[in-house]
């Protein structure tokens, strides 16, 4: 099997896409009246790439050219859940200067992702067992663009070292399938029913 086909089968257990480039887009009305950039179709759709930061950083700094309601929902939408820090300062120093009062968003002090960990773990066992850094880097590239890219814009020039350190800590023995908390029953739920014992 190629190293194409390879890689194309973990996307699919991985639950994700080579390209990454879009994401549901928040509902923006555009009505009647509003006078949008001729480009504003373009800028709403770099506003929403997943794997390119910084084109939404540059999406955000144009859109801030303009007043439009539609416009400013899409920059408010940006402060909210963009995962990069830069992006979302973007959005709110934009917000500020038409005059929308707006809270400095705050650096995340969490994961960017749910299930990181079990992400990377399922990338590195993918791996041969003697790769590289750069192996496991170039595949987590190219398997995960979305997480790779906003980590990439959030760390900065730290991305390397974090991920690095990330990459030599993770713990292989972790099945991310099966190392899962037990839920616990729910309150006031009903016993399980004693099996019936077979007649003789």
């Amino acid at each position: 099997m190629s190293n194409e086909m390879h890689d194309q089968n973990e996307e699919q257990q991985l639950h994700t896409s080579p390209e990454h480039d879009s994401v549901d887009e928040v509902a923006v009305p555009v009505t009647g009246g509003y006078a949008l950039p001729e480009n504003y179709s373009q800028l709403k759709k770099d506003a929403h790439r997943q794997a390119d930061w910084k084109r939404r950083l540059q999406a955000a700094r144009e859109l801030g050219q303009y007043s439009q309601p539609p416009v400013i929902d899409l920059l408010q939408h940006m402060l909210q859940q963009d995962p990069v820090t830069a992006v979302r300062e973007e959005a709110y120093t934009q917000l500020r200067e038409l005059g929308v009062e707006v809270e400095m968003p705050e650096r995340p002090s969490t994961e960017l992702f749910n299930h990181m960990t079990k992400t990377l773990i399922r990338i590195k066992k993918s791996l041969p067992a003697d790769h590289t850094y750069e192996d496991f880097k170039g595949k987590f590239s190219r398997m995960r663009a979305d997480i790779y890219d906003a980590y990439e814009g959030e760390k900065g020039d730290e991305f390397d070292n974090w991920l690095r350190g990330r990459w030599e800590s993770l713990d292989l023995t972790v099945n991310p399938k099966r190392d899962r908390p037990k839920s616990a029953p729910r309150a006031g739920g009903k016993a399980a029913a004693p099996k019936r014992q077979k007649r003789k």
